[in-house]
């Protein structure tokens, strides 16, 4: 029997029609008058000062979920005030059952979503477009986030202050958010904004406006209105962060050949500046960088022939980085990255930066990125340009230029163009609707053409129904220097369905999904496919988790490729059909596990894995986590002794294990070790950090990395690493 993925018949690209009109927003948002007082409450988690007095209540909230348009289990008290130079929230939320009160994270930044929380989201230019998202709990724990469209950056950090108490009538949370931390437009009375509480005993989530479950709270098509916000000031707009690193590296062997030193520990003086140009537009400096405060990536075994794509986790690349984003390529919900024009963590990371300098933000309807970086080595200088329009409601229209080679003194540059249609309540219906249409060239000195790439994509992410289609071609040549392209001369075709119910009772929610790609070249062979079919996805109240789901891929490899140890897959046209089950307890619970199961065949043999993780959560001070992940293979290999190749048929496994142990000591003091093992690698990698938030933007960071390696079963130390850094932050 023949099947799709073997149909070598020329496909038909996606064909998609599209009517573009100004977007409807909703008529009735709710609207709110800032109250301007001439002294700032004191920041305790109290609303016992002056201040608050006398200030009008935000009270009104609704539910979005689990039941839409229903009244709210408990009250929710807002007040909003500013100096001029910031913005308060005093806000009480009330509970019946403060003893349920959910509170286990106690880190910055951690996964807040999983305790009580209140959010406020920012839309600080009122475009509909893109703003700012803060969320703290029950202690003041904070975790924020950029907002681009239906786009979210959980990485970045700003400046800004939150205190709560705790008594047995609920809880109290005070914000303050400087002026100096946000763009904003400085010609307007009115900011979007929407506020937020979540109940996680009852997985509740209820809205001051667009209480709806088919957009997020951070959607800012329908939010409510802030007045009064003219007047406002961020001073001087200037913030200096001087700093410095002190490094101390041990090599087990001295090189050879390298004039490395076997032991050498260096002094990094680092400065970084930002100036607001205007209130939206920000120049930034930085000279010397350091990133040695930045997080462990996470080990990975790939079982598959392509690169994979690891997130941007530094902090000057982070500020305004989805300003950056280029035909919803680096959308959170993008699920392939290929072809991406610009990704920050291709500077840097082979050779250091000298000095980086970039200028970010708005002005009037145009949306600015410039970054220049010179990398020290022989890299040449690398630039970054991209421009983009505000036009038809939500909607933008721009263009990215890129020059330089981090990896090469080749000449390499990159021109693109793309239209980002979104609309967050299509034709009043109260859905949302998007589409992102692009194309890029890249030009490579002696390359001979053929190095273009183009793609659409259209969406449909709402609550009940929830679609995607997508295209995209990578020519031959395609070269994106300072992108992301792990497969070229390729056409790919996507998309993916998902149908969701609300049951209500003892069932949260009853999804069904299916998700399907299929890669050919560019003459129209099949190259590869691949379809699921998650037939049951189960999730209760608290959130516990049930999938089962079925799959068959496609792989037709022209070549060897290398596999796990130290193996090759031969060469081949292969079929194959997978099952999994996956287990996976609530976030909410203090113990928390997840089981998953998996089997079936794979490429010219079986397969048959699990994963297993546990996670302790005594209280918000403390956190475990165990996790490992085990796959055995029964197949024909090519074992890598050349010469010459010799074929075998056996057993190998690939396994993974990660054990995280978490320390908040405060809210601003953590300890973080974090220990992973992959044996595609053999290696053992060790990260060990504390982190001291003086105050928002002066922390001291003291780091530990330590590398171990395996050599004829014995375990062998690789270097170390340890690093104090300091960056403090003076603002004017």
């Amino acid at each position: 029997m023949m099947l799709p993925f073997e149909n070598r018949a020329r496909w038909l690209p996606l064909l998609v029609a599209l009517v573009c009109g100004e977007a409807v927003f909703a008529a009735e948002e709710p609207r709110v008058r800032v109250t301007w007082v001439d002294v700032p409450p004191v920041l305790d988690g109290r609303l016992d000062d002056d201040a608050w007095q006398g200030v009008p209540v935000i009270d009104r909230f609704t539910q979005a979920f689990p039941d839409e348009g229903e009244p709210v289990t408990e009250r929710t008290e807002v007040r909003i005030v500013t100096d001029g130079e910031t913005l308060f929230f005093g806000v009480r939320l009330h509970d019946s059952e403060i003893d349920r009160l959910l509170l286990n994270r106690g880190k910055r930044d951690d996964r807040l979503l999983w305790d009580d929380r209140f959010n406020v989201i920012l839309d600080t230019f009122h475009d509909h477009r893109n703003g700012y998202f803060f969320q703290v709990n029950a202690i003041g724990q904070r975790r924020d986030a950029l907002i681009e469209g239906s786009n979210f950056e959980n990485d970045w950090n700003g400046i800004w202050y939150a205190e709560a108490t705790i008594d047995e009538h609920g809880w109290t949370v005070e914000i303050a958010l400087p002026f100096k931390s946000v763009a904003f437009d400085p010609n307007g009375d009115t900011w979007g904004l929407n506020l937020a509480r979540g109940i996680r005993r009852n997985t509740e989530n209820s809205r001051w406006a667009d209480a709806t479950k088919d957009r997020m709270e951070v959607n800012l098509c329908c939010a409510g209105v802030l007045e009064g916000m003219s007047g406002i000031s961020h001073g001087l707009g200037l913030d200096l962060v001087p700093g410095f690193a002190v490094r101390r590296r041990d090599r087990p062997e001295k090189p050879a050949v390298s004039q490395t030193k076997k032991h050498d520990t260096i002094f990094d003086p680092t400065f970084d500046a930002f100036y607001r140009l205007t209130p939206g537009l920000t120049a930034g400096l930085s000279v010397n960088t350091d990133f040695g405060d930045a997080e462990a990536d996470q080990q990975l075994v790939n079982l598959d022939r392509f690169a994979l794509f690891f997130p941007e986790k530094r902090a000057f690349f982070l500020r305004d980085a989805l300003v950056f984003d280029f035909g919803g390529l680096s959308s959170v919900f993008n699920e392939d990255p290929n072809g991406l024009p610009f990704f920050s963590r291709r500077i840097g990371l082979e050779d250091d930066i000298d000095v980086a300098g970039k200028i970010t933000g708005r002005y009037g309807p145009w949306n600015i990125g410039l970054l220049d970086a010179q990398l020290t080595g022989d890299s040449d200088n690398l630039f970054v340009g991209r421009i983009s329009r505000n036009v038809l409601g939500e909607s933008r229209v721009g263009i990215i230029v890129t020059n330089g080679d981090p990896e090469s003194s080749t000449g390499n540059s990159l021109f693109g163009a793309d239209f980002q249609f979104r609309d967050g309540d299509w034709r009043g219906t109260g859905r949302v609707l998007e589409s992102n249409w692009w194309f890029q060239n890249s030009f490579t000195d002696g390359e001979d053409g053929a190095e273009a790439a183009w793609g659409a994509e259209l969406r449909y992410p709402n609550d009940r129904h929830s679609w995607t289609l997508g295209y995209k071609e990578l020519q031959g040549g395609f070269k994106p220097a300072l992108g992301f392209v792990n497969r070229s001369d390729i056409r790919r075709y996507a998309g993916t369905y998902r149908f969701r119910r609300w049951p209500g009772s003892r069932i949260r929610t009853l999804a069904h999904r299916i998700a399907g790609h299929l890669v050919t070249d560019r003459r129209n062979t099949t190259e590869s496919g691949e379809i699921e079919l998650i037939a049951l996805e189960i999730t209760n109240a608290p959130n516990d988790r049930l999938v089962a789901a079925y799959s068959y891929r496609y792989e037709r490899r022209d070549a060897a490729g290398p596999f796990v140890s130290n193996s090759f897959i031969p060469s081949g046209r292969y079929h194959f059909h997978q099952a999994r089950v996956t287990l996976e307890s609530s976030f909410n619970r203090k113990l928390r596990s997840v089981v998953e199961v998996r089997g079936g065949q794979f490429f010219s043999g079986e397969r048959a894995g699990f994963r297993t993780v546990l996670e302790w959560r005594p209280s918000w001070h403390y956190f475990f986590s165990v996790e490992y992940e085990q796959d055995t293979f029964w197949m024909d290999l090519l074992a890598a002794v050349p010469p010459p190749i010799v074929a075998k048929t056996g057993k190998v496994h690939s396994r993974l294990a990660r054990l995280r142990v978490e320390f908040s000591f405060t809210k601003d003091v953590s300890w973080s070790t974090f220990v992973q093992y992959d044996n595609q690698s053999d290696q053992i990698g060790i990260n060990s950090r504390l982190h001291w938030i003086v105050e928002d933007g002066r922390e001291i960071f003291v780091v530990l990395n330590q590398g171990l390696h395996t050599l004829d079963g014995k375990l062998i130390r690789g270097e170390t690493e340890a690093i104090f850094k300091v960056g403090w932050t003076l603002r004017f």
